[in-house]
């Protein structure tokens, strides 16, 4: 059988050709990773391609998504949100917390699909907007509003084709925001549903879980752990736990400060905590303050990182006295610092050379 007959069989509208050879050459390279950045300035979601982050409710996961959004528009580009769980004004306001300007968030185009919407749908959604980034809170509303089961494979992969149609100008990545159920262990691996939900990302796979609750005057934070990788340089920047990093969100005075810091930049963050729970419960005391004794009492953990902890603050001046007298809370002094770490505490907010 000559090439002429296989021309002649071959069903292009079934079947689509791709010469390996550019690809073959030793100097090829996958491409990389290039929004949702990291304090380190690596990256975790690749253009073109489906990523998800799942986790349980209130793990971080929308709050999360918008730092990425942020990051976008904070470097020029353009983002696409479908929200099918929330309303505009819930996502304007979280953006002007987290510090969009209004001319960037003019590039943030929120859209809510009234009906069932198909993979050329999708196509002219990245026509007219040409975003970088598209982001789908939640996977489970898609599935109700094109009629799947979740739990269907084949349903959940035509989903998966259907939503493929925004990376058809190979520019725009997909983030999915979805969910698993409060029985979700490492067992019972990905997002609820069917398995062909994690195995349908081409891009990236984040797990959430919650380490503290976040709120109005609050600082929460959330561990972000790397489940997929299909192109495979974003495993090679995690930690041998696959960690690729911690968020932290930190409420005050009418802003969102965040951070998505590396593994052992938290464990730094871990030092600054124990140093607050050391300030609270000195503050707790009252103004006759409290000895040492019954400070770590209240504290606990092990005694030289509560030393280190305490020599730390009184060196700093946050706290006042010490041995044999009762530790003094002083209060402007960390209202100062306090001041200081809001302001230093975005640092994702620079121009990026990879962008």
């Amino acid at each position: 059988m000559t090439d002429n007959d296989n021309d002649n069989i071959l069903d292009s509208e079934k079947f689509t050709e791709t010469p390996l050879a550019p690809f073959f050459g030793a100097d090829y390279r996958p491409e990389p990773a290039t929004m949702f950045r990291r304090t380190d300035g690596q990256h975790g979601i690749y253009p073109g391609r489906l990523h998800v982050f799942y986790g349980e409710s209130s793990s971080l996961k929308t709050w999360t998504a918008l730092v990425a959004v942020t990051q976008v528009l904070h470097r020029g580009g353009t983002v696409v949100w479908i929200d099918m769980e929330d309303t505009p004004q819930t996502v304007a306001n979280r953006l002007r917390l987290l510090g969009v300007e209004p001319q960037e968030v003019a590039r943030c185009h929120y859209l809510r699909p009234e009906g069932k919407f198909g993979a050329e749908d999708a196509t002219n959604v990245v026509s007219t907007y040409a975003p970088n980034l598209v982001v789908i809170d939640s996977m489970s509303e898609v599935l109700a509003l094109l009629g799947a089961d979740g739990y269907v494979s084949q349903q959940v992969a035509d989903v998966h084709r259907t939503i493929r149609g925004f990376t058809d100008n190979g520019a725009a990545a997909v983030l999915i925001i979805d969910h698993v159920t409060k029985a979700h262990t490492n067992a019972t691996r990905g997002p609820i549903g069917s398995e062909r939900k994690l195995s349908g990302i081409d891009g990236t796979a984040y797990a959430f879980t919650l380490i503290d609750p976040f709120g109005v005057g609050k600082e929460g934070s959330a561990r972000i752990k790397l489940d997929k990788d299909r192109v495979g340089t974003v495993q090679g920047i995690c930690a041998d736990d696959a960690t690729f990093g911690f968020v932290t969100l930190l409420s005050c005075n009418n802003r969102v400060a965040y951070r998505v810091a590396l593994p052992k930049e938290h464990n730094n963050d871990l030092r600054v905590e124990r140093r607050d729970n050391i300030l609270r419960a000195v503050q707790a005391a009252g103004k006759e303050g409290i000895r040492k004794k019954a400070l770590y009492e209240k504290v606990g953990g092990a005694r030289y990182l509560f030393n280190e902890a305490v020599d730390y603050l009184v060196e700093h001046e946050r706290l006042l006295g010490g041995p044999p007298d009762p530790y003094v809370y002083n209060d402007q002094i960390i209202v100062v610092d306090f001041t200081m770490a809001m302001e230093n505490f975005t640092d994702d907010m620079v121009d990026d050379p990879e962008w």
